[in-house]
């Protein structure tokens, strides 16, 4: 009996072990006490086609200061220490990332976010295109509008962007139909 106990005790603190420094869908404040989300990056993935949506507000401002949205695939949200709450929704668990790559090629893009050169090597890259495509080449992953180094929402057929070793991020939707390196 007594072992039967401390195997349920060490799987029950394992997995609140495992879900510390974790979040998940709803409302949260951001600090350095208790169940606070701590600021770091943190990463979710949801199948194609859910939506998730993560949003970082600012105390004594109207709105958000930081927005991440995904129809599928990996997404990255870099909370700060001047957030006071952070927000999601469809989601799933948000978790810090790995140090590895969770794309093994490195050469390859389908949907969601990539770190750059972790999960995507700089260099150009091409897509079949077509409705419903766009990308962004991101400088951070706070989600704020000036980490946006460049973008295209509707990029037609056969686009091309050069990702550079600077950027820290690249995203993409399904619509563009998969990007490939095709140089440095």
């Amino acid at each position: 009996m007594f072992k039967k106990r401390a195997v349920q005790a060490t799987l029950v603190g394992g997995i609140a072990f495992s879900l510390a420094g974790c979040f998940g869908n709803g409302v949260h404040p951001v600090g350095l006490k208790g169940t606070a989300v701590r600021p770091g990056l943190y990463t979710s993935a949801i199948v194609l086609g859910g939506h998730c949506a993560a949003e970082r507000q600012q105390a004594g401002t109207a709105g958000f200061v930081g927005k991440v949205a995904s129809s599928g695939g990996r997404s990255f949200l870099q909370v700060l220490i001047t957030d006071s709450s952070v927000i999601s929704g469809g989601c799933g668990v948000w978790t810090h990332p790995r140090i590895t790559s969770y794309n093994p090629d490195r050469a390859t893009a389908k949907v969601g976010t990539y770190r750059i050169p972790v999960d995507l090597l700089p260099g150009t890259y091409a897509a079949p295109g077509g409705s419903g495509c766009s990308w962004q080449r991101l400088s951070n992953f706070t989600g704020s509008v000036t980490s946006v180094i460049a973008q295209n929402q509707n990029p037609g057929l056969n686009p091309r962007v050069t990702i550079a070793g600077t950027d820290v991020g690249f995203t993409t939707t399904f619509g563009c139909g998969g990007w490939r390196r095709i140089g440095p």
